[in-house]
């Protein structure tokens, strides 16, 4: 199965999980980029800013383009729980790729709120193939990690 993990990091935690995630699937791997100076350092003025991107539909742009998705069989998309939701980077994204006609499943990162976080990238998916997503923590190990990954990977395959 060719995979393809696009993510987008704010603070590199999401980075780490990706980078785990290529290790296990080894599917091709690129990093989101926006803007330097789009969000700040601060994750209480980057949700802000992100709460107004979301009400006035004013999404970030990617900088790097995407790669071409044909032949591709599965696409990992990475990213941070904003607020609860999808980070813009990653809205922006899902606009990007709206005819992609193979599998998407969403990785996440979060430290608390992520509850609505699969139903709001449903939403923004579209017409996408979507399925059951995961949640990564910095809270277990790496081995822990890789271990949760490697089951749920294998497990999505059969």
């Amino acid at each position: 199965m060719k995979t393809m993990i696009l993510y987008y990091s704010w603070s590199g935690t999401t980075a780490q999980a990706a980078n785990l995630m290529q290790k296990v699937t080894d599917g091709d791997l690129v990093e989101l980029k926006v803007a330097n100076g789009t969000f700040s350092d601060n994750i209480n003025e980057t949700s802000d800013l992100a709460k107004k991107q979301r009400e006035l539909d004013d999404l970030p742009t990617l900088m790097n383009k995407i790669p071409d998705l044909k032949g591709y069989d599965l696409i990992l998309i990475g990213g941070p729980v904003w607020s609860g939701l999808v980070s813009t980077p990653v809205r922006s994204l899902l606009e990007q790729i709206s005819e992609f006609k193979g599998t998407v499943i969403p990785f996440y990162t979060s430290v608390g709120s992520d509850q609505n976080y699969e139903d709001d990238f449903k939403k923004f998916g579209g017409k996408l193939k979507i399925e059951k997503g995961l949640r990564m923590t910095s809270y277990s190990s790496e081995k822990e990690e890789a271990s949760k990954l490697k089951n749920w990977f294998n497990s999505y395959k059969e």
